[in-house]
């Protein structure tokens, strides 16, 4: 048996063997010829039937109707030519419309339902995330406005803290005992007061105007002299530097 298998081989071998100088050139085309058929023909074999039917299918679906087949002879007579468009108005279709065969084992409709709530999936996800950078913009905003303020507010105490100084030795040479508001004179230290009246101040102190406003005010009463109520430029730093 193995050596009518090795036999074989050897006839094989030779067959293939188509060196120049070997055979003659027409012999080897044939050989070439014979070759090539055989490999198509094993890739046509191993291809699987649904891959050819779609091959099969796609040739027929592209080939364009012959002036024998009965429909287009019937459009022929009504005056279609071809390269034609359909319509009244000639803005129809060129081409039929393409055949689209389910490749899946699902029911009628379910892709165009899928794709449906997909794509109002997608719809909802892209107003959310609109919605979450124009609310972190907002947010920037807002920490940046804050930021300003408190940089604001807190130059401003600074003037307040001098004016309140001013206002005390002022009132003190008139003997004055009590501020005309809380927030004109400056807090007492903790030594100063019991208990009770750091309570007092603290409650006061939830109700204390904005620090603008307690500038404006303290710089009114500063200023009741009629000479530095015409002089005084302004409630700021700033403005007697102008």
């Amino acid at each position: 048996m193995s050596v009518d298998n090795d036999e074989e081989d050897d006839y094989i071998a030779e067959k293939d063997d188509i060196r120049p100088g070997l055979v003659p050139k027409s012999v080897a085309r044939l050989y070439k010829q014979d070759a090539k058929k055989k490999e198509v023909d094993i890739k046509n074999r191993t291809k699987p039937r649904h891959v050819m039917e779609k091959e099969e299918r796609e040739k027929a679906l592209n080939k364009t109707l012959s002036s024998n087949n009965k429909g287009f002879s019937l459009l022929s007579k009504m005056g279609y030519k071809p390269g034609m468009s359909i319509g009244k108005d000639g803005k129809g279709r060129l081409e039929p419309v393409p055949i689209s065969l389910k490749s899946n084992r699902t029911g009628l409709g379910h892709d165009t339902e899928i794709k449906r709530k997909t794509d109002k999936t997608n719809q909802l996800r892209s107003i959310i995330d609109e919605k979450r950078i124009k609310l972190e913009e907002r947010s920037r905003e807002n920490f940046r406005s804050h930021q300003s303020k408190l940089l604001r507010d807190k130059k401003t105490m600074g003037y307040v803290r001098k004016s309140q100084k001013v206002c005390e030795q002022l009132d003190s040479n008139m003997q004055i005992t009590q501020p005309h508001k809380s927030f004109f004179w400056p807090k007492l230290s903790e030594d100063q007061g019991n208990e009770a009246e750091d309570n007092d101040e603290a409650e006061e102190e939830e109700d204390l105007p904005e620090p603008e406003e307690q500038l404006a005010d303290l710089t009114d009463y500063l200023r009741n002299d009629d000479d530095m109520l015409e002089n005084c430029p302004g409630n700021t730093a700033e403005d007697h530097d102008e």
